[in-house]
């Protein structure tokens, strides 16, 4: 129950095609301007085209990678599109409150932190409920289940 990482594997297989397509681009961007030196702009897009690419390979630049991990007395929480990690201690939780569509984990004296599932495959979700579950079992959190 230590670590649960979350892949969604329809978005990594388009991000792949879109980022070979734009690999394809700055290659036949960068052989225009072998062609015609005059212009600069087609230097300029296959360097765009193939920061793009390379981007989309690599997932983001590990940007859209999800996870959940425990610790002694703290969970970390590293969602899709959050830039940093966040790491909440068990006594700043009041509550775990799970949804269809998201998860908020109430803190004290802080706002909440949403979670969005929207973009989760239905066993993804499952496996996300069930880490939270035990782990609200474990800490002897307040646990709400809104389906």
């Amino acid at each position: 129950m230590e670590h649960l990482e979350i892949k969604n594997r329809s978005h990594i297989v388009i991000r792949r095609w879109i980022g070979v397509l734009m690999i394809f681009s700055a290659v036949v961007s960068f052989v225009s301007f072998l062609n015609d030196q005059q212009k600069i702009s087609y230097l300029i897009s296959s360097l765009f085209f193939a920061f793009t690419g390379v981007y989309q390979i690599t997932n983001g630049l590990g940007l859209e990678r999800s996870w959940l991990r425990t610790g002694e007395n703290f969970i970390i929480v590293k969602w899709r599109n959050m830039f940093n990690q966040v790491q909440i201690h068990d006594t700043r939780i009041a509550r775990i409150q799970l949804t269809r569509s998201k998860i908020l984990i109430f803190q004290k004296s802080i706002k909440p932190l949403k979670l969005n599932l929207g973009f989760l495959e239905r066993e993804q979700k499952k496996e996300i409920y069930e880490f939270l579950i035990e782990y609200a079992k474990k800490k002897n959190l307040e646990l709400v289940r809104d389906f």
